[in-house]
């Protein structure tokens, strides 16, 4: 099943869904447009243990402290929860985590 699929399967189930993205020009915390907050994955805002499942799609990738995202993911994830996220995977990529930069621990 792709993750878009996942998504759209949430968003019409039960339960509560929520859907955050970053923009420069919004508030961390702040609704960008309707149902969609402006979240920092290195700040967020939700409270802690408040979701079952985290999805995140292509976005460690572009963020300098990979570390700091995944124990802030940690933290708003309910106990034996569950983070799914994706990273590009490409020969570019690869040499970058010859050169020892932050991909080395995630790719």
């Amino acid at each position: 099943m792709s993750l878009a699929l996942l998504e759209a399967l949430l968003i019409r189930g039960k339960g509560g869904y929520s859907m955050s993205d970053y923009f420069e020009d919004v508030p961390v915390g702040q609704y960008a447009r309707e149902s969609v907050t402006c979240e920092y994955v290195c700040n967020l805002t939700f409270s802690e243990e408040s979701f079952d499942l985290v999805i995140s799609q292509d976005v460690i990738e572009h963020v300098s402290d990979p570390d700091k995202a995944f124990r802030n993911i940690d933290k708003i994830l309910k106990p034996n929860s569950v983070h799914i996220f994706t990273v590009p995977h490409t020969l570019s990529m690869g040499k970058k985590c010859d050169k020892g930069n932050a991909y080395s621990k995630w790719h």
